[in-house]
């Protein structure tokens, strides 16, 4: 791993571990606005936390871990959670999402457990519907592997055949939201980087590599560090070679960095910053940083992992 990324990581951990409250639905939604899913933040958190488990950052990861999983646990008890999750709505793979974490952290949520199941048994919300989204379905196949979760009663869903990856033909065109479901789709079929995308779900790895190149490029020469983050763990998992180019990405995002350790997003101005204090200062600092700080660490814990 270069210096660059190391750092990253090392201090974007810190500022994580001391905002752990902020990543509580509750607190979250006293001071910023609310989320389609309330528990996102958190949600992302866990992702974060099972990547980094058995790497270099094992022990401050099981130290966040302890105190997510457990805020977690309350979420999925609530009764607008299981109303939520049984409805099968649009909402439904982040509701399984958290269940199928906690499930792999050995903290199986029993209720939850059984309301996921039983919606995919009844067909509710048509979740494998082939006029719902392509990344929406090869997410929803990715979580429900992961929480080992009965899917039996519905055909090896091929989405990520129509996904954005494949269907566009150049990536100079690509809006924000099609580089974010880009990165997804890696991110889905590479378990986040953990295991190699393999041959029958990427054929054409030169192009992708091509395509993530010049997006990552792209987000870079417009300081638009979120995206560039994830952009730089897609290049990790599909061993893009432009080292000048990534390098350059870890420099700048190490650059940004602040001196408390969160790295701020394009929606972060320093100005706003300098007019609030209290809670409200910790809230803008929090809501404008912590999914950028988030997904910088993701990238440079996958470029150690990958050496």
């Amino acid at each position: 791993m270069t210096g660059s990324a190391e750092r990253v990581a090392e201090h974007g951990l810190r500022w994580l571990e001391n905002n752990l409250e902020w990543f509580e639905p509750a607190r979250w939604e006293r001071f910023l606005p609310p989320r389609r899913f309330r528990a996102a933040p958190l949600l992302e958190l866990l992702i974060l936390v099972r990547l980094l488990r058995g790497g270099p950052h094992a022990e401050r990861a099981e130290r966040i871990g302890t105190a997510a999983h457990r805020a977690a646990e309350v979420v999925c008890a609530e009764t607008g959670f299981h109303d939520e999750l049984s409805r099968g709505g649009p909402a439904f793979a982040y509701h399984a999402h958290l269940v199928a974490l906690l499930t792999d952290a050995g903290r199986a949520p029993a209720r939850a457990r059984s309301l996921v199941q039983a919606v995919l048994d009844t067909g509710t919300g048509e979740l494998f519907a082939a006029d719902r989204p392509a990344l929406n379905r090869l997410e929803l196949r990715y979580v429900l592997d992961l929480g080992g979760f009965d899917r039996s009663g519905y055909r090896t869903d091929q989405s990520h055949r129509n996904s954005v990856l494949t269907t566009r033909q150049g990536p100079l065109s690509f809006a924000d939201d099609e580089v974010y479901a880009l990165t997804h789709v890696l991110f889905y079929l590479s378990d986040f980087g953990s295991r190699p995308v393999s041959g029958s779900d990427l054929a054409d790895r030169e192009k992708a590599g091509r395509t993530v190149s010049v997006l990552l490029g792209a987000c870079l020469a417009r300081d638009d560090l979120d995206l560039a983050g994830e952009l730089l763990l897609c290049a990790d998992i599909l061993g893009v070679h432009c080292r000048g180019l990534v390098e350059h990405g870890w420099q700048r995002i190490a650059s940004a960095q602040r001196a408390d350790g969160a790295v701020p997003s394009p929606l972060h101005d320093s100005a706003v910053l300098s007019k609030v204090d209290g809670d409200k200062r910790a809230a803008y600092l929090f809501g404008t940083c912590f999914h950028t700080t988030m997904v910088a660490v993701m990238a440079a814990s996958g470029r150690a992992s990958r050496g």
